[in-house]
């Protein structure tokens, strides 16, 4: 079966960090199709700044 992982933030090296540990974390994990998009939103004082999203398309081989 299928299953879809997103990863969201601002920062892409940080963004960078959660996925390469999300992917050490599940060994049995393989990577299908991955894509990224990236968009601005707006922060709490209503200034733009960009944000970045992954989305994993895998399965389990375990």
């Amino acid at each position: 079966m299928l299953k879809v992982k997103m990863f969201e933030g601002p920062d892409a090296e940080e963004l960078e960090h959660t996925v390469n540990e999300w992917l050490n974390d599940n060994l049995g994990v393989d990577v299908m199709h991955m894509t990224q998009s990236e968009s601005a939103v707006a922060d709490e004082d209503g200034d733009l700044c960009g944000n970045t999203t992954l989305t994993l398309l895998y399965r389990r081989t375990e």
